[in-house]
């Protein structure tokens, strides 16, 4: 099982060394999690928990940031699958297992 680590864009050092923008997104359909893209977010706070605000650009650098797409080398086998209570991949329930977390299918393009 690979290390789980923030997927970061790459467009410079800082941003890649320091994970403050991420690929994410808001948890709102555990179901629809495998097929949605993620989106470029820094976590903010929201009165009383942490969100994520969607960003556009870096924000040590100043570049665009780069579109993502799905990573052949990760076996979607691994990835956290939603099953009522339990991952659909190992059984185990929801979000205390090993599997990556849908987030982990993509990768910056560049």
């Amino acid at each position: 099982m690979p290390k789980q680590t923030y997927i970061t864009p790459k467009c410079c050092k800082e941003a890649d060394n320091n994970a403050v923008v991420l690929s994410g997104r808001e948890w709102e359909s555990d179901e629809d999690a495998v097929s949605i893209k993620p989106k470029w977010v820094v976590p903010v706070f929201k009165g009383e928990y942490y969100g994520l605000m969607e960003v556009s650009f870096c924000p040590f650098c100043g570049k665009d940031l780069p579109d993502v797409e799905l990573d052949p080398t990760i076996d979607s086998s691994k990835i956290y699958k939603f099953d009522d209570d339990y991952c659909g991949n190992c059984g185990e329930r929801n979000r205390t297992c090993s599997c990556l977390q849908p987030e982990f299918r993509w990768k910056p393009i560049g």
